[in-house]
């Protein structure tokens, strides 16, 4: 009887045992699991990031179509789309002081439209200001219309007032966690399609921009100001940069690095005669290109923002750097003067990949001349 009793008390006590042990394996399958979901979100935004592992208010959404008609504008970058991770600022950054001293990355906000030259002017200033690999300025407000409609959508209340200097204090103290210390600037790039330049959230992101160091525009408290550099580009060499990529079988990379020659003869392959635009139509689109300049223009005055305007063409097209000089001394870190154009180039991590004039690439390039000749647009037109 005693044998029997301790021999099922033993059987008992071995069910017990597996059933905790099965328990048990599930809870670690389900850990490891949850941590692969996590660890890919962290490679996947190294992958954007330059493979540095942040404590990172980013993450990498991939949903790229490869072939999808889209507007002039809209077709330009294939990367990986970025998705700020905004619940990580509200509840793991909440007080982030934004620093402007010499010992961290200066806060900037860059705003160009697509194929303007804003991705190299970003990586000169900041090779300049000492930042041996910097990286990109990434679009976080969108690349295409429809992510800058998400983004906006996707910003909580409580940050709405401040999303711009939240996102970009949380920037700034990942990387001097990270010992960046010597990181010239830091910051994003913001591309103002007017369809959201109207949104309420722009307009607090503007005013955060303008109010900043009044402690009652922060929910973070006062910060330093934010400076913008707002850059532009001949329209009709956008326009072509932009025909270029959209119409090339297998989309070409946007930019080619420095010392790549085959990408510059991939973007020379794809440099096809274009079909431009003519009559009405042409100084339809250009009117309200330059209705939207103007637009840009008076929101960023009227709303208070210190900003510069630069331009692709005295940046990349002058004999003298007086235009990025000009930069600098807005920021007033870097060379303010004496700054040789010899120079600027020695820090360019991307090339050119055209030099032709528009008489080279347009099929019919004497339509276009006769349709702008004697209009406030004729300057446009090269060749």
């Amino acid at each position: 009887m005693a044998v029997s009793q301790s021999f099922s008390i033993h059987r008992r006590n071995r069910d017990l045992d597996f059933i905790l042990l099965f328990f048990f394996g599930m809870f670690v399958f389900l850990e490891l699991n949850r941590f692969q979901r996590i660890e890919t979100h962290v490679l996947d935004a190294n992958d954007v990031i330059g493979n540095k592992t942040f404590d990172s208010s980013l993450y990498n959404n991939k949903s790229i179509d490869k072939k999808v008609p889209v507007k002039e504008e809209e077709k330009v970058d294939t990367r990986p789309s970025i998705a700020v991770n905004w619940q990580h600022i509200l509840f793991h950054n909440p007080n982030c002081i934004l620093r402007q001293d010499e010992h961290n990355p200066l806060p900037l906000v860059f705003m160009a439209l697509g194929r303007t030259g804003s991705s190299v002017t970003w990586a000169t200033v900041a090779k300049i200001l000492g930042d041996a690999e910097p990286e990109k300025a990434i679009e976080i407000v969108g690349r295409v219309h429809p992510e800058a409609t998400k983004f906006f959508q996707g910003i909580p209340e409580e940050l709405v007032p401040t999303w711009p200097s939240a996102y970009i204090c949380d920037l700034q103290s990942n990387f001097t966690k990270d010992g960046l210390h010597t990181r010239g600037i830091v910051g994003f790039q913001w591309k103002p399609y007017m369809k959201e330049f109207d949104n309420p959230k722009a307009w607090s992101g503007l005013r955060d921009l303008a109010g900043s160091g009044n402690s009652s525009s922060s929910l973070l408290g006062a910060h330093p100001k934010i400076r913008l550099i707002y850059q532009t580009r001949n329209a009709i060499d956008r326009r072509l940069s932009n025909w270029k990529h959209s119409r090339s079988d297998t989309l070409v990379s946007p930019h080619c690095t420095k010392g790549d020659e085959k990408c510059v003869q991939n973007h020379l392959k794809q440099a096809k005669m274009v079909n431009f635009t003519t009559g009405q139509e042409l100084l339809k689109w250009l009117r309200s290109d330059k209705d939207s300049e103007e637009k840009i223009f008076k929101r960023l005055h009227d709303v208070g923002v210190d900003y510069i305007h630069v331009t692709y063409e005295k940046l990349y097209m002058s004999d003298n750097a007086e235009e990025w000089m000009r930069i600098f001394r807005f920021l007033g870190r870097g060379p303010g003067r004496d700054l040789t154009m010899d120079a600027v180039q020695e820090n360019f991590s991307m090339m050119k990949t055209s030099n032709k004039t528009h008489r080279d690439v347009m099929e019919n390039y004497v339509d276009v001349k006769k349709t702008l000749q004697g209009t406030e647009f004729e300057h446009l037109l090269t060749g």
